[in-house]
């Protein structure tokens, strides 16, 4: 076998083989160097191995190769303690593996270096944790969701079921008073499954084909006074819903349906997460074609480490404790507000209440 047979076959290898003397220049370099690095052989034979390797590595590499130099190996792999980055010709960089080799010819030494560019098979990598990431994910959610639904569920069908046989049972010896509490009771456990399956419905609608968005012209300011009035009318008396408004209002443009679903779900977290009464101050605010809506209480407030969280599909805070809820209110808050083309944000503080703010377009 010839040497310039030999050549020719290391020429036509896809991986990069580069040779470089002790002094690190670059004496041979094939056609898949070429192909990697951007650089044609006549670039960078006799110039230093350096050239290939971005600059903030340079220095490590070079050494990298002198302990192998005077180590007693004749071969190692150079990406196995670190990964290996190379520079081709345009700056840009990329990730690579690399083995390199003692050569021995004339009484001189050199190295090979064989490199392969694996930015794809970086990128197929990535890929593969990220859809190993989202399986995971999606069964925590199935997890959480089955959890949900079963405590939500079990909850308002067994008071259903009680109060339904204590009325058959003894219906007829109990006062109207007694018996109207029975079946009120029936209707609020039918209102709260009634929720739980438009919460569910609505942001699985969300999530697939989107919400509607039907923006039509109205008061905005007398809508936030009726809805307010209807939440105060559901409410204890220890809780006070305090409705302000400034600016010019009553000729906004928004979609009413989901501006409910917003100020609904803001406002009867306020109310519920306030469970030792007290005001909730519901702001409105126009100024030029934009509505800035304030919900504030002074309720258990949001511990730190559910704040990052507090918009994901059934996620409930640590503290919520026996307060009923599915976790999906905020998240369908913030899918109403996205499609409206507004933006939410927030703050608490555990023990001293929360305060959402909405911007939405009205104009």
């Amino acid at each position: 076998m010839t040497e310039g047979w030999l050549a020719g076959l290391l020429d036509i290898t896809v991986d990069a083989i580069i040779v470089v003397n002790r002094s690190q220049q670059i004496v041979f370099f094939n056609q898949g160097a070429e192909y990697i690095f951007g650089y044609r052989r006549h670039e960078v034979i006799e110039k230093p191995l350096s050239l290939l390797i971005p600059p903030r590595f340079a220095m490590s590499h070079r050494r990298h190769i002198e302990r192998f130099a005077d180590s007693p190996y004749t071969s190692q792999s150079m990406h196995e303690r670190s990964p290996i980055w190379g520079q081709r010709k345009d700056g840009s960089e990329f990730p690579a593996e690399a083995s390199i080799s003692k050569l021995e010819r004339g009484g001189d030494l050199f190295f090979a270096v064989i490199l392969r560019d694996i930015t794809e098979r970086r990128a197929l990598e990535e890929n593969l944790r990220r859809a190993l990431a989202e399986a995971q994910e999606l069964s925590e959610l199935r997890t959480r969701f089955i959890s949900m639904v079963s405590h939500e569920l079990r909850t308002p069908l067994a008071v259903i079921l009680s109060s339904s046989q204590v009325l058959e049972n003894y219906g007829q010896r109990m006062s109207q008073q007694k018996r109207a509490e029975y079946h009120d009771n029936i209707k609020q456990q039918v209102k709260h499954l009634t929720e739980l399956l438009e919460d569910t419905l609505a942001i699985s609608r969300a999530e697939t084909v989107g919400l509607d968005f039907n923006p039509q012209p109205g008061d905005l300011a007398a809508f936030c006074r009726r809805l307010t009035e209807r939440i105060q009318l559901t409410v204890e008396r220890t809780h006070h819903v305090i409705f302000t408004c400034e600016g010019e209002c009553s000729a906004a443009r928004f979609d009413a349906h989901l501006l409910y679903l917003i100020l609904n779900n803001l406002l009867s977290n306020a109310i519920k997460y306030s469970p030792d009464g007290g005001p909730v101050y519901f702001d409105l605010r126009c100024a030029d074609g934009q509505a800035v809506i304030q919900v504030r209480d002074q309720g258990i407030g949001i511990l730190d480490a559910d704040q990052a969280r507090l918009f994901e599909n059934f996620h409930r805070g640590g503290n919520v404790g026996v307060i009923p809820g599915t976790g999906l209110g905020l998240a369908i808050v913030k899918q109403a507000i996205k499609t409206h083309g507004g933006a939410i944000a927030f703050e608490s503080q555990p023990g001293s209440g929360t305060t959402f703010r909405m911007t939405i377009p009205v104009g």
